[in-house]
């Protein structure tokens, strides 16, 4: 049972520039007997990802390793946050490249998840060791506190006050969209506008109860859901607006996440609903980045939004 409930696991490694790490880590992890599937999310500058590409043929014989790559421009949680959107196991668990995490400790929490249902994440004490005299200690221990509550969303949020124990925890995959769910039911009928890696949460969760949702703005969404396993025909009657800033187009990394997004709005569209799409530059305004609600024409965005609402009878 242990080595299946392992296969249902994704270990998620954030990596940038730190072949020696990196190194480290992947003979850590085959030496240990690491029989789960390995996420690679690489941010390195070039000719750091081709050096890590060569780190995985060498040293990850044996383990079940995907290798993503991505810009430099891409932020560190940003970066994270697509790359859980790939995961497909029923469980995940994040570890930075200089750290490691004990297996037998890792299946003890898989076996609690298993056996409590309503549980969505299992920690436990996160040790660091440090010999850094600016430090204030050479050893310092985290330990993670139970956390209770009637609903997922609840649960999340007073677990994601335990920064340091809540990072190397294990998660159940869908809590996190549970969680928005919740929230849906809890607050709406309502507009749902959400950004970046909250554009795939926010699809979904549309997509969860359609008669909740009066309309759904995606700024700059990182994901989509896939066509194929998504019934678009719920949401046709639900507005859709993606709104993108300027150098989407040419960008290795968003061309393709655009390119997905682009596909759910057709599915949506060939269903009979409406799924536009506010392309900035093309509107005349330009130099925006992805934090469009930070940016200096911050204002000027918001109000061809305010107008896509009014013209949908949803502002006034």
């Amino acid at each position: 049972m242990a080595a299946s409930l392992l296969q249902d696991l994704t270990l998620l490694v954030p990596t940038y520039n730190r072949p020696r790490f990196f190194t480290r880590f992947l003979d850590y992890a085959r030496a240990s007997g690491f029989d789960m599937p390995i996420l690679v999310a690489d941010g390195s500058e070039a000719p750091g990802a081709e050096t890590n590409a060569d780190i995985i043929a060498r040293h990850g014989a044996g383990l079940t390793i995907e290798h993503q790559r991505y810009g430099t421009d891409v932020t560190p949680g940003l970066r994270v946050g697509i790359a859980l959107q790939t995961v497909g196991t029923r469980y995940c668990m994040l570890c930075a490249d200089d750290d490691f995490v004990f297996l037998p400790k890792v299946k003890e929490a898989l076996f609690r998840l298993e056996l409590e249902p309503e549980c969505v994440a299992v920690g436990g004490p996160m040790i660091v060791f440090t010999d850094n005299p600016a430090k204030p200690a050479p050893l310092r221990v985290h330990v993670a506190h139970d956390v209770t509550g009637p609903s997922a969303l609840q649960r999340i949020d007073a677990h994601m006050v335990q920064y340091r124990p809540t990072f190397y925890s294990v998660f159940r995959t869908p809590a996190i969209q549970a969680a928005y769910n919740e929230l849906v039911q809890r607050i709406c009928p309502c507009v749902i506008m959400v950004h970046s890696q909250g554009g795939n949460f926010g699809f979904n969760a549309a997509l969860a109860a359609p008669d909740k949702v009066r309309a759904l703005i995606a700024i700059e969404p990182s994901g989509a859901p896939d066509p194929a396993r998504a019934d678009a025909a719920a949401l046709k009657d639900i507005p859709h607006l993606v709104v993108w800033g300027d150098f989407i187009e040419g960008h290795p990394l968003w061309s393709r996440l655009a390119a997905n997004v682009a596909r759910w709005q057709q599915a949506i569209t060939e269903a009979g609903g409406r799924a536009d799409t506010l392309d900035l530059p093309k509107e005349g305004i330009a130099g925006n980045s992805h934090m469009l609600m930070m940016d200096r024409n911050s204002d000027e965005v918001a109000a061809v939004v305010q107008d896509w609402l009014a013209r949908k009878g949803l502002w006034r």
